[in-house]
């Protein structure tokens, strides 16, 4: 832990020798520092349906996590989880707590047949009994599941499914369509086969400034995308009169002519790439 040299690990200052008969390591100290958990479920938390700040806390613990996989050999925590993430006075966090984490040179620091970490929020490979190989992406995983908890200010589950039916940001938070948007982090994170996972930290950082970019302009979910201009973002879009003039008739199949009636931006869309992606999506798990 004293090669993580990050501002979002909690460092270790000093530590026995193994030869020691009282063993210890010190870490650096925090006044007035609080767990995530205890901010992220208690009343009023700050996190609750507040997409912004979620992905900044988000893009805090993948930092750290970058940390992990920058490091020779490479350390994969294996147990993040919101009572192992420290938040500071000013808003910054600390990934602390690498009791259970596994050293990537071949060397397992658990049982092969041992659960490791917090079933709700850690991932499928590290389990007891899984052969799927550990690593960066399983973190990423356990990341994700803190996001997922911290926007709906409830324990995530043990299982990945749910993010994407019966406690999908659309079922949770069904008057907060900008919270939709957070599905595109978790198609890529919390996947029950890892390949269907980031495999580094610098993938996922990647979309978490393309799902701001979409917060911050306005821009519709997916779910909803078809009812609003694309121009002036009001939702009257409807079907274009005479749009053979302009674009040409036929129309491709399962491509729409669509006109606003309070701009009168002309587009077209196809429908039938937009249903799939739907359906691609309500599909996953």
């Amino acid at each position: 832990m004293k090669r993580l040299n990050s501002n979002f690990v909690v460092k270790v200052i000093d530590h026995s020798q193994e030869e020691d008969e009282f063993q210890y390591f010190v870490m650096e100290y925090f006044s007035g520092a609080r767990t995530l958990s205890s901010i992220i479920f208690a009343e009023g938390s700050p996190f609750y349906r507040d997409v912004s700040r979620c992905l900044d806390m988000f893009e805090q613990i993948l930092a750290g996590i970058r940390a992990c996989e920058a490091s020779r050999p490479q350390v994969v925590h294996r147990d993040i989880k919101p009572d192992n993430i420290l938040v500071l006075q000013d808003g910054s966090i600390r990934l602390i707590d690498f009791g259970v984490c596994q050293i990537d040179d071949g060397e397992m620091m658990t049982l092969v047949d041992e659960n490791v970490g917090a079933r709700n929020y850690t991932s499928p490979e590290c389990e007891a009994g899984s052969d799927d190989f550990i690593g960066i992406h399983s973190d990423i995983y356990s990341a994700a599941k803190i996001l997922w908890a911290a926007i709906t200010s409830r324990q995530a589950f043990a299982r990945e499914d749910p993010v994407f039916t019966n406690r999908s940001m659309e079922a949770m938070l069904p008057q907060i369509p900008e919270t939709w948007h957070l599905t595109h982090i978790f198609e890529k994170t919390i996947r029950r086969n890892p390949a269907d996972r980031f495999q580094s930290v610098g993938e996922a950082l990647e979309l978490v400034r393309h799902v701001r970019h979409l917060v911050q302009s306005g821009i519709p979910p997916l779910k909803i995308l078809s009812r609003y201009c694309p121009s002036c973002g009001w939702p009257a879009v409807s079907e274009f009169p005479l749009s053979h003039e302009v674009f040409g008739n036929p129309n491709p199949p399962g491509v729409a002519s669509l006109m606003c009636s309070l701009c009168g931006f002309g587009f077209v869309r196809n429908m039938e790439v937009w249903r799939e992606s739907l359906e691609r999506r309500e599909s996953l798990s």
